[in-house]
Formats: structure tokens, sequence, C-alpha cells
């Protein structure tokens, strides 16, 4: 956690200084090539040890039934990002840069459907703790997704409007900075996803309530 956080501090550092004053990058000969490397290498070790501290947690807590989880969410959340980079489908048409690595199907960057994922399960289990014990069926599906589009709220216009790591190719709207139908692709993925922990039976395990 030490890590994600030091990760996290020195990509803020790195942002505030040569992304939004870009002019540093020609007054320090060094600044250059060190920049090309960790702008996107910090940004693929956000989302890949995060997703490790997350796996490590899953296993000591959960148990073996955490791969269901993360197998599900991995295949519906790659055919759902399949489905917008090539067709537009459900979210929208846009398409990934080279700076989140290596890509599935020459489309889809291997570290998204992790973060779909470590995002999905958090929000689940968030939306089970506000609505306690008794809840009707498909009720902390619903409430655990809207978590997930108000995390997206932020995420979206950061990582392709204030930076690249992927491209919108059809009108965005003025307020938000993406296109309006991406909301309601994530709320549908979100449904999917979370539907299938809550038929399985997610629940938060105990020592996480004690933490």
């Amino acid at each position: 956690m030490i890590f994600l956080v030091l990760i996290n501090l020195i990509s803020i550092f790195g942002y505030a200084t040569f992304v939004l004053n870009p002019q540093l990058l020609a007054k320090f000969e060094w600044a250059p090539p060190i920049f090309a490397i960790s702008f996107p290498l910090f940004a693929q070790l956000q989302i890949f040890v995060g997703f490790v501290l997350m796996a490590v947690k899953c296993h000591k807590d959960i148990g073996k039934k955490w791969y269901f989880y993360l197998i599900s969410s991995v295949i519906i959340s790659f055919i759902m990002e399949y489905g917008g980079t090539t067709y537009g489908i459900p979210f929208g048409k846009y398409s990934y840069s080279s700076l989140l690595g290596w890509k599935i199907a020459g489309e889809v960057p291997y570290l998204i459907p992790l973060s779909w994922f470590f995002m999905a399960l958090p929000s689940y289990l968030i939306a089970e703790q506000i609505l306690g014990p008794k809840t009707w069926l498909f009720s902390k599906t619903l409430l655990g997704s809207f978590l997930l589009v108000a995390w997206d709220l932020s995420l979206d216009p950061a990582m392709s409007h204030l930076t690249s790591f992927w491209i919108w190719e059809e009108p965005a709207s003025q307020f938000l900075k993406m296109p309006l139908k991406n909301l309601f692709g994530w709320v549908f993925t979100g449904l999917l996803i979370l539907g299938v922990f809550e038929l399985k039976g997610l629940k938060m395990p105990e020592a996480w309530k004690e933490n």
C-alpha cells in the first residue's frame, strides 16, 4: 500500500510540474527522456499495483471464490470495451492510445479489465454497507453501478481530455468532456458485472468489516 501511495504522489508531482508546465521539459535536458518513460509507466503501475493489492486481499479473505468474481468481471468488461472501441457500443466510439501498454485483440489494454474488477468489487461492497442487510433483489447492484458512474465522472475527463490515454471519436458533451452515452455504457456494464456478483452471493468479508 505504501508503494501505491508513493506511485500516486510521484504521478501527481509529475502532472503538476511537467504536464501543466511543458516549457520545463525544454528547460531541463534530463527531463524529456525521463518524462517519456515515466508518464505511461506510472499510469500503468497505478492500475497494476492497485489490482495486485486487491487480489492479495481477496485471496486471503474471500478464498477461491474471488477467482469467479475476477474472471466474470474481466470477461464482461473486455466484451464491453471491445464493443466500444470497435463498434461504439455501448460507450460510444473511442480508441486507446499506447500509453496503457499491450492491448488485447489490438484494441483493449490488458490493464483495463483488471481496473474494472478492482473498482467494481469495492463499489458493490460499499453499496452493501450503505443499504444494510435488509435489501431487495439487485438493489446493491443498482447502487453499486451508480457508484461506478460517479467514479467515471472524474476519471474520464482526466484520462481523455486532460491527457490522452484514450481518444473519443465522436462529439463529447461540453460539460462532461465525454459523450453522454458513455454514462449509459458505464451503468449497463456495472449492472452486468455487479449483477453477477450479487447472483453469486458476494458478501463483505468479516475481516474487512473489522478494519
